[in-house]
């Protein structure tokens, strides 16, 4: 089915140009963001043009072609992007229904190189483009990615929007799965925002349903989460058992690596560091998701910080500089820093730290941190308060030996000993 041509293109893709903007021309990540932007683009002016767009002489082709052949040779990214050109090469007229599901397999890779922003971006074009009567899975998928990555990122309204809209859609079709999933995103928002009570209750209720209806990932998936928020919630051995049920049931890698990062990090607090840390270790080198393996990364540098080992904790911190992550990693991140320069007696950069940490919560609109930060900057207080004191009276006890020894030297010259 042909598509109504679109309106002319403005600056459409921002995110490709704040990622351009971000590196340097020529580099790596540059060279990737170029790639993606110029096949945003060539669909924008292919749908407003039409075929001759494609044309193998057209000059946009031959510079998407070479962009593209500059990714590194058997990169997925490549080989996707690739296959977006043949395809609309091979249509004879303007018909985005072949395309879509390429833009999707873009944005997931996107996703899987923790690029959320530009994901999200993709994802935006696949819901604007498809029609709930042809692409109707695909739009719903559409809809649920492009609410995680805006969740990811921050942009928790945008996020609610697009999950209710799939829930919709889903609804409407009477897919209980996809249904299912909406609600889940709407559950990750609430606990985005601090409001564990309203994300708990909806993912037992979510469980619960996965289970009735067979959906087997969907319950561990549930299960996963429900052990987050009841750790969260001061009960550790419940959280370890719900985090251990959800890995015996799912067979998705993806799941499995996030629901052994989620059991790495809840051994820290528990402080069976070993346990932590080859679990996050694991992670860190079977990850698929960038997005995984920067939360495992994020954990070891709480493992060394809480276990007090000075020079493991310098090098976890070595190891997530300039990672891209989402806003509650990086939130999480600058809280563990805080936490073990504070262990380590460093309290002015502790404090600052922590003070980047509410400045970010607040601006992001992460409540939970928020709280955490606040408890933090009250004990490290009481804790700078004391040392001070402790250092006062010690600096009082040096002066009054050293007057006590002046006196004796004196009173010893006035006797001539």
């Amino acid at each position: 089915m042909n598509r109504p041509r679109r309106a002319a293109p403005t600056l459409r893709h921002l995110p490709f140009f704040e990622e351009l903007a971000r590196h340097e021309e020529g580099s790596t990540d540059a060279r990737y963001a170029t790639a993606g932007l110029l096949i945003m683009r060539l669909l924008d002016h292919w749908e407003l043009a039409g075929s001759q767009m494609v044309a193998p002489e057209s000059v946009s082709v031959r510079a998407v072609r070479e962009a593209i052949m500059a990714l590194p040779a058997g990169d997925a990214v490549r080989e996707c992007l690739l296959g977006t050109v043949n395809t609309l090469q091979t249509l004879h007229e303007v018909d985005v229904h072949p395309v879509l599901p390429r833009l999707f397999a873009y944005a997931k890779l996107l996703e899987r190189r923790g690029e959320h922003a530009m994901g999200a971006d993709v994802y935006e074009s696949i819901t604007q483009r498809a029609s709930e009567a042809f692409d109707g899975d695909l739009l719903i998928d559409a809809y649920l990615r492009f609410a995680f990555c805006r969740r990811i990122i921050g942009a928790f309204e945008v996020a609610e929007e697009a999950y209710a809209m799939a829930g919709r859609i889903a609804k409407r079709g009477g897919q209980t799965e996809r249904v299912l999933r909406a609600r889940s995103g709407l559950a990750n928002v609430a606990i985005a925002r601090g409001n564990l009570p309203k994300a708990e209750t909806m993912y037992l209720e979510i469980a619960e349903e996965s289970a009735a209806a067979g959906l087997l990932e969907l319950r561990a998936s549930s299960l996963h989460t429900l052990g987050s928020i009841t750790y969260k919630r001061g009960f550790p051995a419940k959280a370890l058992r719900m985090v251990r049920e959800a890995l015996s049931i799912t067979n998705d890698p993806l799941e499995r690596e996030r629901v052994l990062q989620t059991m790495g990090a809840l051994l820290i607090p528990l402080e069976r560091f070993d346990a932590a840390r080859d679990a996050l270790k694991l992670v860190d080198a079977i990850a698929l998701s960038e997005e995984v393996r920067s939360a495992a990364r994020i954990g070891l540098v709480c493992v060394a910080g809480r276990s007090g080992d000075r020079k493991e904790f310098v090098d976890a911190l070595a190891r997530v500089e300039g990672r891209s992550m989402n806003v509650e990693d990086r939130a999480n991140l600058f809280i563990e820093s805080a936490r073990g320069y504070q262990r380590f007696g460093e309290f002015e950069h502790a404090n600052a730290l922590l003070e980047s940490a509410r400045m970010f919560a607040e601006a992001n609109g992460l409540n939970r941190s928020v709280f955490e930060v606040e408890a933090m900057a009250t004990d490290l207080a009481a804790q700078i308060a004391h040392a001070r004191a402790e250092a006062a009276a010690d600096s009082e006890v040096e002066t009054t030996f050293t007057e006590v020894e002046h006196d004796l030297r004196k009173l010893t010259a006035e006797f001539a000993l």
